[in-house]
């Protein structure tokens, strides 16, 4: 009899840990470059305890920002990660990205294109462009009501714009 219900025991916490693996993915931002940076914890639940099965991950994504203009972050630039979102059990749990780190359209475009960040740097190659001036526009939300902001965020527009009539050339 102590057999069986060693048995059965060993058989429903085995089935729980292959059944009841998760993954939980946190998502976070930095406040100043845009890079980003996922943590992943592993677990699995056995009789409604969570129980870590590997180590916590940590991966750093690097934004093309980043790594094109870190000089203009300075040499002891340290991320400032803000949480984005997390996702649990294979879904995403909720977005927390609040309106200050959105970014503008110019800068999304530029971490998506290839094309586009050769074009950007080609201009601060001839010299029609600062670098700084391209990183200022880079970290500047199309969302913000300073004016400074709002010039800077046209100028992305504008180099967006001009970017586009040289491609259909």
């Amino acid at each position: 009899m102590n057999r069986v219900l060693v048995f059965t025991i060993i058989f429903v916490v085995a089935h729980n840990a292959y059944v009841c693996f998760w993954q939980r993915i946190n998502e976070y931002q930095c406040s100043t470059c845009f890079s980003k940076r996922y943590i992943t914890k592993s677990y699995t639940d056995i009789f409604d305890f969570r129980i870590p099965v590997l180590p916590q991950v940590q991966r750093i994504e690097n934004s093309h920002t980043y790594n094109d203009y870190k000089g203009n972050f300075g040499v002891n630039h340290r991320h400032q990660w803000v949480f984005r979102q997390g996702t649990y059990r294979g879904s995403v749990g909720g977005c927390s990205l609040g309106g200050k780190l959105r970014r503008s359209f110019f800068a999304e475009e530029y971490e998506k294109n290839i094309e586009l960040r050769n074009f950007i740097k080609q201009k601060i190659k001839n010299n029609e462009l600062e670098t700084q001036l391209v990183c200022m526009i880079l970290t500047t939300s199309d969302f913000s009501l300073e004016i400074e902001d709002i010039r800077l965020s046209n100028k992305g527009y504008a180099l967006y714009d001009e970017f586009e009539k040289q491609c259909k050339k």
